[in-house]
């Protein structure tokens, strides 16, 4: 039940009563703070704090409270830090196309689209994929392809890659945030200078997938969606950025190393030809290049370490 209890500052009768609800049933309502005009008396009734009647007839007439300074002043940095990141990362975006479509990148390009047009054209697609299910594959890769798979799912690693960036750079005072928001943000403008000429590429080459047909692989444009591996490059770009972000030899040689495997996974599953992995794989390395060089552009190359000492856990750190 809800009452309002609203009595005369003078001395009068005129009070409202209610004999029959417990003090437990009652449900005291007002704009702000109840306890400010409503007490409860030793018998358990309601009773007012004297004097204020005119302050909660004042308090109902009043409205909503207005937002404080403090609260204006709130609203508008997280809109500037909204609008400034926007810029950060759209000025680094241009920069990073800019340094994508270059002369170096198409010879780059041309390099490695050569030897897999000949895989794909020809009968060794296919060979090497039965040559990988009849020797290779065993249940020990089925179990690393169960690990490296999901990697290439776009559906869960770009809003993680968001989600990074945004966390990392609100939080960037935080011991490990920085680094989250870096890699976060390196990874998605991978993805933003490396998804479209992907696409591009995947539709032109019009490859198939593995099947009792030989010729699946031959590139027939715009027949089919598969001349490159969309799995292989999601699955490289976090490696290859994590690559770029550290000049320790070792660790770059195992985020290397590291970043095909899950177009091997799609091998693995008898869905890609390893024409399409490696395409796939080195438009994701293109990428995180073009991304690189945009950071060096800006400065010297700030390179985070991965274990700093303010983080907490347990973890192995390698000095050279």
């Amino acid at each position: 039940m809800t009452a309002y209890r609203v009595p005369a500052d003078d001395e009068s009768d005129d009070r409202a009563t209610v004999d029959a609800v417990s003090p437990a049933d009652w449900k005291i309502q007002s704009p702000r703070d109840p306890d400010r005009f409503l007490s409860a008396s030793a018998e358990g009734d309601v009773a007012p704090c004297p004097g204020d009647a005119a302050k909660f007839l004042d308090e109902l007439r009043s409205g909503p409270a207005q937002p404080s300074e403090s609260q204006e002043a709130a609203d508008d940095s997280f809109r500037s830090w909204c609008q400034g990141m926007l810029a950060s990362t759209c000025n680094d975006v241009w920069h990073d196309y800019g340094n994508y479509y270059t002369c170096s990148t198409g010879v780059e390009f041309v390099a490695v689209l050569a030897p897999a047009a000949v895989f794909a054209n020809t009968d060794l697609d296919q060979n090497v994929g039965n040559w990988y299910q009849e020797h290779v594959r065993s249940g020990a890769t089925n179990r690393a392809a169960d690990v490296f798979r999901p990697l290439g799912n776009g559906y869960y690693t770009i809003p993680a890659y968001v989600s990074f960036k945004l966390l990392g750079e609100y939080f960037d005072d935080e011991p490990g945030m920085a680094l989250l928001g870096q890699f976060g943000d390196r990874a998605t403008r991978a993805l933003l200078v490396g998804g479209p000429p992907l696409l591009a590429l995947q539709y032109v080459t019009g490859g198939g997938r593995p099947s009792d047909y030989a010729d699946e692989s031959y590139w027939r444009p715009f027949r089919g969606s598969h001349g490159a591996s969309g799995h292989a490059f999601m699955g490289a770009v976090p490696f290859l950025t994590l690559a770029g972000m550290t000049d320790d030899p070792l660790a770059k040689c195992f985020f290397y190393a590291c970043s095909p495997w899950t177009g091997i996974s799609r091998i693995n599953d008898n869905v890609h030809y390893l024409s399409q992995v490696w395409l796939g794989w080195w438009m994701a390395y293109l990428a995180c290049d073009s991304v690189n060089k945009t950071q060096s552009q800006k400065g010297p190359l700030m390179v985070t370490p991965l274990i700093s000492p303010e983080m907490t856990g347990v973890g192995v750190v390698y000095e050279h």
